[in-house]
């Protein structure tokens, strides 16, 4: 009883303050014409974008473990495929941000153009919605199921794609991590010339991973942790873990990403309304709050 009143009451609360969050993020980027034109803050409104999808997933699950009983296999089929679509996105969106991050810090303004982040951005969401596509029509699945002890959404995919998806994984991960490498050893032998601001754009752009790849290493061992933990801990754990990243977003945003903590905060009429002005030099691009 507990386990289930946690886990429900938990993705409830998960989606009642983030998904009004995340829209709040994508209306103030959108708004602004001075965020409009960074490619940084598009990509930041294209993982919202895909948080908020994944947050109406949180919802389903919150209501039937509360409520203890499955939605229909229907409804719970289309949320499947919700989900493997949006995860497939947005791994490819954190890494479309890393990359833009690695462009700007180390200054390489001969790679850093509109084409490039135009082509990431529809290769990540096309690669979501073939995903989509290909599980709601083609790949034979077994029936998609909300497993109410572990509190989870279940069904058994063609081994074909959880192998696809395994070296898109393993790709993705490795570029980025190669990447996060190379601004480290910038920003250590050239520490006069790293700002704060730079390690703050870092930051944002590193911790999401983190915390991707925490989750993919927990979830491919969850039967050890249930060995070591106990089935209620790993639960726990894993509910709390997956069920947040969305969260984890917004939250990395409003510690590290002044401009837009600015932003929200005079949207819900915390701060006086503020003007943002962007300007532009000839390497780089400087957002000033007026």
């Amino acid at each position: 009883m507990f386990l289930r009143i946690f886990i429900g009451v938990y993705n409830l609360c998960i989606f009642l303050v983030f998904f009004p969050a995340n829209v709040a993020l994508i209306w103030v980027i959108c708004k602004s014409r001075g965020l409009r034109k960074l490619w940084s803050y598009r990509i930041i409104a294209n993982i919202a974008l895909a948080d908020g999808l994944m947050l109406t997933t949180v919802l389903s699950a919150g209501l039937m473990s509360l409520l203890n009983s499955q939605l229909p296999h229907g409804i719970l089929k289309g949320i499947m495929a919700l989900i493997d679509c949006v995860a497939n996105a947005e791994l490819i969106l954190n890494f479309v941000l890393t990359t833009n991050r690695m462009l700007v810090m180390l200054q390489l303004s001969r790679f850093d153009k509109p084409s490039l982040y135009k082509v990431l951005l529809a290769t990540a969401w096309s690669i979501g919605i073939a995903v989509l596509v290909m599980l709601a029509t083609f790949l034979p699945l077994s029936p998609a199921t909300y497993n109410l002890d572990q509190h989870f959404f279940t069904q058994d995919v063609d081994n074909a794609y959880l192998m696809a998806r395994f070296w898109l994984c393993c790709s993705v991960f490795a570029l980025s991590a190669l990447m996060c490498v190379v601004v480290v050893l910038k920003l250590t032998f050239q520490r006069q010339k790293a700002s704060s601001e730079d390690v703050r754009l870092f930051v944002q752009a590193v911790l999401p991973y983190v915390w991707l790849l925490i989750f993919e290493l927990i979830s491919n061992r969850q039967r050890m942790m249930q060995e070591v933990l106990g089935a209620t801990s790993s639960t726990i754990i894993f509910n709390v873990l997956g069920r947040s990243i969305p969260g984890f977003h917004f939250t990395v945003y409003m510690i590290f990403n002044r401009t837009l903590r600015r932003e929200i905060m005079t949207l819900i009429g915390m701060k006086k309304k503020n003007r943002v002005k962007v300007i532009t030099f000839s390497r780089v691009t400087v957002v000033s709050t007026l």
